[in-house]
């Protein structure tokens, strides 16, 4: 071929790859002057804890953008390359992620959890003006609900021992607070929270477990820590809890006991030396733990929020300047409904006019620890003010051992210990606890007085190796 006909074909070569190029140009990247119409789906409303929501655009399967005859510019609406560019967002939320379908997009909004506990936020999502490829007026709004307020209950106040170092206070809730960190919670007094447990289910509800770390009190004077929940908590709110630290101890010299009264049911007497009065059911049976042990069982019951009191007089009086107080306790578990709420208490009272003072009591409150209170109250309550509750002691279907030691002289508990008799595990030891100065004691032990709830059938429970005695147990 002559150079001058190779010439002559390169004009028409070039025409037809520009013809080509244009051609076959994307219409769903650079549409000719129009775009794809979409209207907004239905608006979203997601909880406060969540952070992200999804706002979710219509449009038809398919569009035609070049208007040929023969259909060739038919497209998909998943051929669409839009991105976050092509939408807008306000309240302060970001597009994180566009996804084409086969007749929708969706857009995936992120914000923070709300903040708020009253207050709902909106974003509201549109396809943006600015877009080349979409188009429509419609707007979806996402609600994110004011946050649940979680209120967490504290199971009870504590008391520790001035050699203790460590602690947990611990919180009840109904929903689920997994995520729960230190900063969920504020500490006055010194301590330092280490960490946090979150355990429960729905049914049964949820508890977080706080863990605190101070020091040992050498000081003669007591220590408190509070824990509550921080005002910043975006998680929760509730109540307070507060761990006493006693003061270091003083020194006792006990001698052996010249009074005492006792009862550990190894004989056919149901009440040893005491004698027993007052509305009761009592029968001597072998131990729910061991049954080659004998027990002492006593139980109330009944209807209409009634109580049962048992009265216990010892045969001699035991006074004196210290008194010993020590016996074993089967708690047991409430039957019947929550209205059964207690209390049931164990009181050791003087011989105070009036049925006497109570100088310390023990308390089982439903589904809490058992607890501790000094000092003198009413039988018609309120029970529980100022109760501290011991720690380790939820189970109620078990043995617990106490023994407390009185100082009249002093106005003061000298010590009081819990231990977990299967294990012989002392779970808990304080020291001077003060006796109200208002108080006019007299230096005996005159009864030891049970106090039972009858309401949604009562509560059974154990008593054994029963000792007060004016000095140590012979």
């Amino acid at each position: 071929m002559r150079k001058e006909h190779v010439l002559w074909l390169l004009p028409l070569l070039t025409a037809v790859l520009l013809i080509g190029f244009i051609g076959c140009e994307d219409p769903a990247v650079t549409p000719k002057g129009s775009k794809v119409a979409f209207t907004a789906g239905d608006n979203v409303t997601v909880a406060g804890e969540r952070m992200s929501g999804v706002a979710i655009f219509k449009g038809d399967t398919h569009y035609d953008l070049s208007s040929k005859p023969d259909n060739s510019g038919i497209n998909l609406i998943s051929d669409l390359k839009v991105t976050a560019a092509d939408f807008t967002v306000t309240g302060g939320g970001v597009i994180s992620v566009v996804y084409v379908g086969y007749d929708e997009i969706k857009v995936t909004v992120t914000f923070t959890a709300n903040p708020s506990f009253t207050e709902s936020r909106n974003f509201v999502v549109k396809i943006a003006g600015s877009s080349a490829i979409i188009k429509g007026e419609d707007a979806v709004t996402i609600t994110q609900v004011a946050k649940i307020k979680i209120a967490l209950t504290p199971d009870s106040d504590l008391m520790i021992a001035a050699t203790t170092s460590t602690a947990t206070a611990r919180f009840r809730g109904p929903d689920d607070f997994n995520g729960l960190t230190s900063s969920d919670f504020s500490l006055t007094g010194g301590a330092t929270i280490t960490g946090v447990t979150v355990t429960g289910d729905i049914a049964t509800g949820y508890t977080a477990d706080v863990a605190l770390t101070f020091g040992v009190n050498n000081d003669d004077v007591v220590k408190t820590y509070v824990v509550g929940i921080a005002p910043a908590s975006a998680m929760i709110a509730g109540n307070a809890l507060t761990i006493t630290q006693s003061r270091k101890a003083t020194n006792i010299t006990l001698t052996p006991a010249t009074s005492t009264v006792s009862q550990d049911f190894e004989t056919t007497s149901i009440t040893g030396s005491w004698s027993i009065s007052g509305t009761h059911n009592q029968s001597r049976v072998a131990d729910p733990v061991n049954p080659a042990n004998y027990v002492g069982r006593y139980s109330a019951s009944g209807t209409g929020n009634r109580q049962s009191t048992i009265t216990f007089t010892p045969s001699g009086t035991v006074s004196g300047d210290k008194i010993v107080i020590e016996f074993d306790w089967y708690p047991g578990t409430y039957n019947g409904g929550s209205n059964n709420s207690g209390p049931l208490f164990i009181a050791f009272t003087d011989t105070g006019s009036g049925g006497g003072n109570k100088v310390i009591t023990f308390l089982n409150e439903h589904e809490s620890t058992l607890k501790f209170r000094i000092g003198n109250f009413s039988n018609s309550g309120p029970f529980f003010d100022g109760a501290v509750g011991i720690p380790g002691t939820l189970d109620k279907g078990k043995w617990y051992k106490f023994r407390a030691v009185i100082d009249f002289t002093a106005k003061r508990i000298n010590r009081l210990f819990v231990w977990d008799k299967a294990t012989d595990t002392q779970l808990f030891m304080v020291n001077d606890l003060d006796l109200p100065a208002n108080v006019n004691y007299t230096q005996a032990v005159r009864s030891m007085l049970l106090y039972l709830n009858r309401t949604d059938g009562g509560n059974t429970f154990y008593l054994d190796n029963v000792f007060v005695g004016n000095g140590e147990r012979p």
